[in-house]
């Protein structure tokens, strides 16, 4: 088994030197019936603590991180997206995971997408959520912008390419 880039699914603990490795297939019949599971882990020897923030949020791509006390956050381009709205966090993954507070802060903070947060659109463009250091995080679709009680507001193409561009959120239907 393995996330659809082909990635092996990411730890929920501290256990970065574990790799699993998961088959499923089916054991009899045609078509295919009763499905079997086999599985083992790759020990690596390394743990979290020994790798590179990057590694960890390259490992944590595309996933929701939650750990206790802290906003939800999805993992953008090897950044963390800390996120206030439930509907939001959701829009933007489905691989939501439990994780120990030393692996949400070993990703590399990106920014913080707060509710009712200014969006700027401009002809041609994206909309895109303007957030810390007026960088702006372009958003593909409107569920997101809606969810996050935030309006469109619209500039001119020179004034939205003046700003730093972020990662863009991939919106998960």
């Amino acid at each position: 088994m393995s996330r659809p880039d082909k990635h092996s699914v990411a730890p929920g603990n501290d256990d970065c030197g574990r790799i699993p490795v998961d088959v499923v297939h089916s054991s009899t019949g045609s078509p295919p019936q009763q499905l079997t599971h086999q599985g083992l882990d790759l020990l690596s020897g390394r743990g979290c603590a020994s790798m590179p923030g990057s590694r960890i949020a390259a490992l944590y791509e595309g996933y929701g991180l939650q750990a206790d006390g802290l906003p939800a956050a999805v993992v953008v381009r090897g950044r963390r997206l800390q996120i206030e709205n439930a509907s939001v966090y959701t829009d933007l993954t489905r691989n939501p995971l439990r994780v120990p507070r030393s692996i949400y802060f070993a990703v590399p903070y990106g920014a913080a997408l707060h509710d009712h947060a200014t969006v700027l659109g401009a002809p041609g463009l994206p909309g895109a959520f303007r957030l810390d250091h007026d960088t702006l995080w372009p958003v593909g679709a409107l569920q997101p912008v809606s969810d996050n009680h935030s309006s469109i507001t619209m500039v001119d193409r020179a004034s939205w390419l003046s700003h730093p561009r972020g990662p863009d959120l991939n919106y998960l239907r």
